[in-house]
């Protein structure tokens, strides 16, 4: 069954609420045949459709069942089941939420990362049954799954103000935490002291212990 005159509805600021596909019902279409084209019958001869576009209000609507017949075997419609359905149509409501990090696992000791950089809000728009509800969107990230200059771009997932999950088109969130590969190197300051012969009247230089740092960056 396909659904006609969306872009039409949506001209009026109205939407179906639910994803047509999960929603529709199943159609059984009867046809009249000659018998010497009977084997040549299948579901390809017809195509289903129900129309939109004449729906004027939110709400339950009852929309018809229109079935159509292609020109490859001449047949002729005896009954359609089930004739018309109801569909549920909402006001187009649109908003920007709170976009939040989900950060889970744990970075490789041999990585380091930045503040994370992304947008902290999402403009979101749809049916007004999901959207009015929604309050937050989260984007989960396992660090353990990291690597040496990876940029998260993923979609996120929508909850409600008690965090109960919404299911609703989600939306593609980059984050950048610039992640870095971690180094340590061996210093030593011996070759950087100078003025050694002019310490204080009673004193003379030593040494200078050596020690390590880390260093980090995108190493190859």
């Amino acid at each position: 069954v396909v659904l006609q005159g969306l872009e039409v509805l949506e001209e009026r600021g109205l939407t179906v609420r639910d994803d047509f596909e999960k929603i529709m019902p199943t159609v059984t279409v009867k046809v009249n045949v000659k018998n010497s084209d009977y084997k040549m019958v299948d579901k390809s001869v017809v195509f289903v459709s129900v129309d939109v576009s004449e729906i004027v209000k939110d709400g339950p609507n009852s929309v018809s069942v229109v079935p159509t017949f292609t020109n490859m075997v001449n047949v002729s419609l005896a009954s359609v089941e089930p004739q018309a359905f109801n569909i549920i149509v909402d006001k187009i409501l649109e908003k920007e939420v709170d976009v939040s990090l989900n950060l889970t696992g744990e970075l490789n000791k041999d990585l380091v990362s930045v503040e994370p950089q992304y947008d902290k809000k999402v403009k979101i728009k749809g049916s007004s049954y999901y959207v009015e509800r929604i309050t937050d969107a989260i984007v989960d990230i396992d660090l353990s799954t990291l690597k040496d200059g990876d940029i998260i771009s993923q979609n996120c997932r929508f909850t409600d103000s008690e965090g109960n999950a919404i299911k609703f088109k989600s939306s593609r969130i980059t984050v950048d935490m610039d992640i870095q590969t971690k180094k340590e190197v061996s210093i030593s300051a011996q070759n950087a002291v100078i003025n050694a012969d002019k310490v204080a009247k009673g004193y003379q230089f030593e040494n200078v212990s050596t020690g390590k740092v880390f260093i980090a960056g995108h190493f190859a």
